[in-house]
């Protein structure tokens, strides 16, 4: 996958999120996504998957350990999420991402 696909993919949601933070999907308002910009994002990247590796980009469009760290099955698992959740924090490649990863890590602690 290109870094062109991720930055489809990115930007078709721009509109719904506020500027330098990250609002995640269930709270933005999916009216304002570009469904068309979606559509051949999601075509792209189903492309990519067939190749049957993750290559950089696909990694950062899926930002993986962000989202091991929110699995449904990871309230069982805290430190499973924790990890995963620094993970994401370290990786992280922008201040909108550190400060999202920044709470999820403080609200795993908190519940650990």
């Amino acid at each position: 996958m290109t870094a062109g696909v991720w930055w489809l993919h990115a930007s078709s949601r721009s509109p719904a999120r506020d500027r330098g933070r990250i609002v995640l999907l269930d709270q933005q308002d999916r009216r304002r996504w570009d469904r068309a910009a979606i559509g051949r994002a999601v075509w792209r990247l189903r492309s990519a998957v067939r190749q049957g590796r993750a290559g950089p980009y696909q990694v950062q469009a899926q930002l993986w350990h962000a989202t091991h760290a929110d699995l449904p099955a990871t309230p069982d698992r805290p430190g499973e999420a924790l990890v995963a959740a620094q993970r994401a924090l370290e990786l992280a490649t922008n201040p909108a991402e550190r400060e999202l990863m920044s709470r999820r890590v403080g609200a795993l602690r908190r519940r650990g």
